[in-house]
């Protein structure tokens, strides 16, 4: 087999490997919000991160792969810390750890594992220390390359939900940073609008923090009213948890990184596994 040969095999194989782990992912977590039983094969997770492995070895860093691949590549990588977050997973960075707020609201660890059971994450996984989880705010940068990506390399991008999803993100990030990890709401608040300010400034993410900025971050500050019925910003918070629950959040981010996956190419195998395509046909022999 030539070089050549050798190294577009691969790819198609990293690319089904790739699709297909993080379809499991997805369908794992959607069983579990659902209560149902989780049917998918999440060894397909250790399958490409072997794959990827060794097809880093076996070819130049400088080898060109396609914006569809690269782009399920960034797809598979969040997926996968969102879904370990709160986990003892080997997918979890566990050198990722909140520092506990010297001063700020009192969650307790019961208060903790009772948001873990509404979130429906399986008991004999959850993290026992809060303070491990993967925080919103730290992912959020990646979750805002994730979309510019996305809105680039989806045939019918829908900018609209997308914008929808970053701004909700955004108030949860501030909602956990408040309750989960004791925060202040005024340090909250500071530490997103920092976070969105030090983004860089390309064009597709410049015009997703415009809209966020101007439509969601203005959400977290009290409504202008008289200052004798101004609510203090700690109540306008504990309003806003009620309103933005963390689980139909949860629900709402995994459909869409699902929408993100099923709008990108189908890769080759699965398209021949699923009898989309023939192989015998030579019209679709490419």
């Amino acid at each position: 087999m030539d070089p050549e040969t050798e190294f577009d095999t691969d790819i198609m194989i990293l690319d089904y490997v790739c699709s297909r782990a993080t379809h499991a992912l997805l369908l794992t977590r959607i069983a579990e919000l659902s209560d149902r039983p989780a049917h998918a094969h999440l060894d397909l997770l250790n399958i490409f991160d072997t794959w990827q492995l060794l097809v880093s070895h076996k070819h130049s860093a400088t080898r060109q792969i396609s914006i569809d691949l690269q782009a399920k590549l960034q797809l598979i990588s969040f997926t996968t810390r969102f879904f370990a977050r709160a986990r003892k997973s080997k997918w979890r960075d566990d050198n990722s750890r909140q520092q506990p707020a010297k001063k700020g609201g009192t969650f307790s660890n019961t208060a903790y594992m009772t948001m873990l059971e509404i979130l429906r994450i399986p008991r004999e996984e959850r993290l026992d220390d809060r303070f491990r989880v993967l925080s919103l705010m730290d992912m959020f940068q990646g979750f805002l390359e994730l979309c510019a990506t996305m809105i680039g390399g989806m045939a019918v991008p829908d900018e609209d939900g997308i914008v929808e999803v970053l701004g909700k993100f955004i108030i949860q990030a501030v909602l956990e940073q408040y309750t989960l990890f004791g925060k202040t709401a005024s340090d909250a608040i500071v530490e997103a609008s920092s976070l969105l300010s030090r983004q860089n400034p390309i064009e597709t993410t410049t015009k997703l923090l415009s809209t966020i900025q101007s439509s969601y971050l203005n959400l977290l500050h009290p409504p202008p009213v008289s200052s004798q019925q101004r609510e203090s910003q700690e109540t306008h918070l504990n309003r806003l948890a009620q309103q933005f629950p963390a689980f139909d959040f949860e629900s709402m981010l995994i459909m869409k990184l699902q929408e993100f996956l099923f709008g990108l190419e189908t890769p080759v195998l699965v398209k021949l596994e699923t009898g989309e395509m023939d192989l015998y046909n030579e019209k679709n022999i490419v």
